[in-house]
């Protein structure tokens, strides 16, 4: 498919708005992630597609890498299990900022070990020292539902309510990516204290952007499982609080009224 999409004249040099990487270069980055999230790349697949965009491999890896203006914490988040070490090994032997972002996206490594969701990263940064207050680690578990990043943040000390520079909350990022497990997760720890009603910048709660993306999908013809149970759980979260805060304030009410009922006087009909 790669030989017929380059044969058709596709462009091999497009870079992602997001990641600033070519084709090849986001094909290497999958070889590092999880094999139990449904990617199907391998080094294989890899190695056979290098002649096919005529680059080399490694100078095609270590263009991205200093392009992004990775730090060597990075470089070994990113390239640890490929050396066969573990990354505590790795970051023992550098003297680079645990937390300094990369230069081009202005992501920490924590940030990045999460977005490439390589096995047991998050765990080893926060023993070395990670600050779960810098970046915003919390949402990027989110866009992957990442619950065992979640409960090891959380657990380290993240705000599960913090907002980004958009105003977004990780329930906002949970909730547009559809990932129902990982909102169901933000209940179970936030409880009452979760704010279900937190806008973003643009005035718009995690409900209303599960039920924006899930008319998307459905429109697109992608399965919307995840935004319908989003929408159910957070639908009938929100209704469950308003019908206690009715509740609470007819009590009030009464209790206010009984107080005003003066010894010897007749109940107000």
């Amino acid at each position: 498919m790669l030989q017929l999409l380059v044969d058709e004249g596709a462009h091999m040099e497009w870079e992602d708005h997001q990641t600033h990487q070519t084709p090849l270069q986001l094909l290497q980055q999958l070889d590092f992630r999880r094999s139990d999230i449904g990617l199907v790349t391998s080094p294989l697949q890899t190695h056979i597609a290098g002649p096919v965009f005529h680059e080399d491999l490694i100078d095609t890896w270590e263009d991205w890498v200093e392009r992004c203006g990775f730090s060597d914490v990075h470089r070994a988040v990113l390239t640890h299990r490929t050396r066969n070490m573990s990354l505590k090994d790795m970051l023992s032997g550098t003297v680079a900022d645990i937390n300094a972002p990369c230069g081009q996206m202005g992501l920490t490594p924590l940030e990045w070990g999460i977005y490439m969701r390589i096995p047991n990263t998050v765990e080893a940064l926060l023993e070395c020292g990670a600050d779960v207050r810098k970046g915003y680690p919390l949402h990027r578990a989110a866009s992957w539902g990442d619950v065992e990043a979640l409960r090891l943040l959380v657990h380290a000390g993240a705000d599960i309510g913090l907002p980004d520079d958009d105003g977004r909350t990780p329930l906002h990022d949970a909730a547009y990516y559809g990932n129902a497990d990982y909102v169901e997760e933000l209940i179970r720890i936030g409880g009452d204290n979760l704010d279900l009603d937190a806008l973003d910048h643009y005035g718009d709660t995690a409900l209303d952007d599960a039920r924006t993306r899930r008319e998307y999908y459905d429109e697109i013809g992608v399965a919307t499982s995840g935004h319908d149970q989003i929408i159910l759980v957070l639908s009938e979260l929100q209704a469950s609080r308003d019908s206690r805060s009715t509740l609470g304030c007819s009590r009030a009410y009464i209790e206010s009224v009984e107080d005003l009922w003066m010894p010897g006087s007749f109940p107000m009909e």
